[in-house]
């Protein structure tokens, strides 16, 4: 049985102190259970007969589990919610997400303004900068960049913030600047390696035509959308004939640039909208 103390909000189990049989088939029941406290991998066959108490080592035991299974959960929550903001700025055009970027940076100065010189909140500039710079292109991150400093400055200003010497205020302004542009070239350049390894886990590498991974992903698509269209799909299955001869006659790099001219010239043959595709080997297909 798992029971709630409603005070302290924790799970307390009572095993029957039999034989062992009896505390196998509740464990097995409580797996089988969808407890809102624990996940269903926990180790209830470690629990001894009889109620577990708050000092125990398996109630310690159990709020470690707890404590982990809980946090998965936020874990969890956040990526689905970070997925679906990314799936919308994604589907926005580069003006939408500008636009949205520099509202993001007048806000964030209004606030600045608002709570005065005492609070900083440069950091928060880090958003509208980093999806003007991640969902558009550099030379947009780096103009909201320049715009989150110019922004910061005026508010600065504005609060009437003192300073020993007004050259204190401008340094301070263009170390959040140089501080803005850095985010947006480390950003721009994780993003441009992230898209190269995309690309090439889905490319062939002598080739440079699709590999075998991104053929078949297409090909399902393909073929789901030509059962609810109802409309023909061209499949076409592609192998080179005595291709064994040519390494064995002239070695392995002639046999290579073979194949990328095999590749290339299904490339250009071929229409834009067409998948062509090195299956492994040989074997080609479109």
């Amino acid at each position: 049985v798992v029971d709630r103390e409603v005070e302290e909000n924790q799970p307390c189990f009572w095993l029957d102190p039999g034989a062992e049989q009896v505390q196998t088939i509740i464990g097995e029941k409580l797996r089988a259970h969808s407890s809102p406290f624990l996940p269903r991998n926990f180790p209830f066959d470690t629990i001894p007969n009889g109620r577990v108490g708050r000092r125990t080592p398996a109630f310690r035991s159990s709020q470690a589990v707890l404590l982990l299974s809980l946090t998965e959960r936020r874990l969890a929550m956040t990526k689905s919610m970070l997925t679906t903001i990314n799936t919308v700025l994604a589907r926005w055009s580069r003006a939408q997400v500008f636009v949205l970027a520099l509202g993001g940076v007048l806000l964030f100065g209004l606030i600045d303004y608002l709570t005065g010189y005492e609070l900083s909140s440069s950091l928060f500039y880090l958003g509208p900068i980093g999806v003007a710079a991640w969902y558009i292109d550099r030379r947009a991150g780096l103009g909201v960049a320049v715009l989150s400093a110019i922004v910061w400055f005026a508010a600065d200003f504005g609060t009437g913030h003192p300073y020993s010497h007004p050259a204190v205020q401008i340094w301070n302004a263009l170390i959040r600047l140089g501080f803005f542009l850095s985010n947006v070239f480390l950003l721009t350049e994780l993003r441009e390696h992230l898209a190269n390894e995309q690309r090439l886990a889905r490319t062939d590498v002598l080739t440079g035509v699709f590999n075998s991974r991104a053929f078949t992903e297409q090909l399902e698509y393909n073929l789901g959308l030509a059962r609810r269209n109802g409309s023909l799909l061209t499949l076409a299955y592609i192998d080179l004939d005595n291709f064994k001869r040519i390494n064995d006659k002239h070695g392995h790099s002639e046999g290579d640039r073979l194949l990328r001219v095999v590749g290339q010239t299904l490339m250009r043959g071929t229409r834009h909208t067409d998948w062509v595709a090195r299956l492994g080997g040989d074997e080609f297909a479109l």
